[in-house]
């Protein structure tokens, strides 16, 4: 209805108005929906010329809702937000209420709602968003309900130009020809890991080699790592070891970490092999990207070759991750608390010792180092000392030990009893008794009683006892606190 004195534009003027007033109270409906409120407008509409209004009025009627409202307005239920999860990007938010897919699908991905995911990602999908199909497909929430309709999204993902999507698409097929159509799409496609696969499933040496090549050029550090060591056999290309080397490296300093990190382990070993005159990085270097990507046995040798050093502090890292990756495995604990408490971070190495004696609970040394860490770290620990060695045989060494720890018989008799046996037990038990004698010592404060009975752990000459290198540790400490410079009174 037109009021008195109004022309024809200013009413088409106010009903823009009315439209954009309800396109806002829509968008804040939608982004209710996902758990987010309305943000305020980014931007102040400017109606054009009245002119212009009404040529657009005569020409075309009221512009339709958005196609990404509906699917966004099905999300009603808000959820609660997840804790670290990043705020929707309002730029996408936009485009997605534009009806640009690409936009819903990054929206989608950003949503902390799993219902209003799924909703969002379906119609990315729909729009033929292949990323959308196949985040689709892994997401726990969304359509793929059934084996069949996994199968359909992620054949719709390979279709529009996803390698991934191939290549989840060819595992959920029978073995054998029909995962060689999707998993040579997905090599074409640029995704590695398809075009290794492709390579695992021919018989022919020289075919899997160019799938190799490919799988290598597309950064499956797998790929490289195992045409690499087709080059070192000769096996379906030309026998050329340098090039071998090379594609190791290459694997292992690729971020992706298919081959776990078993490149580096190979080019280390093979340059202790060489003498180190490889064109590769030096080894403790590739033992430490391979401990970094997964390498087990890397992580082993690089926290031994440390701690045989006396580099307790570089040990603490690979030891650490040796017991992430191998949790069930003891050797990572040992060499992580042995570090610590030779570094004298003795309440540290206290829960890391615990470990160790929960996958060790056999071996009598890691109660005894259990005891000491306590003792040193101000804890009493010969209640538990005494329950857990209360089978041990105290005639049998290192039954002395704990009798001497539990103040049941002295110094000079745990002595006496370590010059039992032959030449060489004896200087064995006898590096051990004087270290433990000295943890006493420095345990009550006695710094030059202590120092003395590591000195005569030294004496021995036993460097592969973990006591020598315990000594040796304590020594440094000691002479490194009387070398400070004591403070000078006011």
């Amino acid at each position: 209805m037109v009021s008195r004195g109004e022309g024809p534009g200013v009413a088409r003027r106010r009903s823009l108005g009315a439209l954009t007033r309800a396109a806002i109270a829509l968008t804040a409906i939608t982004l209710a929906a996902c758990g987010r409120a309305a943000k305020p407008a980014r931007a102040v509409i400017v109606a054009p010329p009245p002119t212009a209004i009404e040529a657009s009025a005569e020409a075309a009627p009221p512009p339709p809702l958005p196609r990404a409202s509906a699917p966004v307005l099905a999300c009603r239920e808000p959820e609660r937000p997840v804790d670290g999860a990043q705020a929707l990007p309002s730029d996408a938010e936009l485009a997605c209420r534009e009806g640009d897919r690409s936009a819903c699908h990054a929206v989608g991905s950003a949503t902390m709602a799993p219902g209003c995911r799924a909703v969002l990602l379906r119609d990315a999908c729909d729009g033929d968003v292949a990323a959308a199909c196949l985040d689709l497909a892994l997401e726990p929430a969304g359509d793929a309900t059934s084996t069949v309709a996994l199968s359909r999204l992620l054949a719709r993902a390979c279709e529009l130009g996803s390698g991934r999507g191939c290549r989840e698409h060819a595992a959920h097929l029978d073995p054998g020809d029909e995962r060689h159509e999707p998993l040579a799409r997905g090599c074409m496609l640029g995704d590695g890991a398809s075009c290794r696969l492709s390579a695992a499933a021919t018989t022919d040496d020289a075919a899997a080699a160019t799938s190799l090549d490919s799988a290598c050029r597309h950064g499956d550090a797998l790929g490289c790592r195992m045409l690499g060591e087709r080059h070192f056999a000769g096996r379906g290309v030309a026998t050329d070891a340098a090039h071998g080397r090379a594609l190791l490296l290459r694997a292992c300093m690729l971020d992706d970490a298919s081959d776990g990190g078993e490149a580096c382990r190979e080019l280390a070993a093979q340059n202790a092999l060489f003498g180190g005159q490889t064109d590769a990085p030096d080894r403790s270097a590739l033992l430490e990207r391979g401990c970094t990507k997964g390498s087990v046995d890397s992580c082993r040798a690089l926290a031994s070759e440390r701690y045989g050093a006396g580099l307790y502090e570089g040990a603490l890292g690979p030891a650490a991750r040796l017991a992430a990756l191998a949790p069930e495995d003891w050797f990572g604990p040992y060499l992580h608390g042995m570090s610590l408490y030779n570094l004298g971070r003795f309440d540290e190495a206290v829960g890391v010792l615990e470990r160790l004696c929960e996958l060790r609970s056999e071996w009598p040394y890691c109660k005894l180092w259990l005891y000491l860490a306590r003792e040193r770290s101000a804890r009493d620990g010969k209640l538990e000392l005494a329950r857990t060695t209360a089978s041990l045989d105290s005639s049998a060494w290192p039954g002395p030990v704990a009798a001497f720890f539990l103040g049941r018989i002295s110094e000079a008799v745990l002595i006496g009893r370590a010059r039992r046996g032959d030449g060489r037990q004896q200087l064995e038990q006898a590096c051990e008794a004087h270290y433990y004698v000295g943890a006493r010592h420095m345990a009550h404060g006695r710094a030059k009683q202590a120092a003395r009975s590591f000195e005569l752990t030294i004496a021995t000459g036993v460097t592969n006892f973990v006591e020598y290198a315990a000594a040796r540790a304590e020594l440094g400490r000691l002479r490194a606190g009387a070398a400070q410079p004591k403070a000078q009174p006011p």
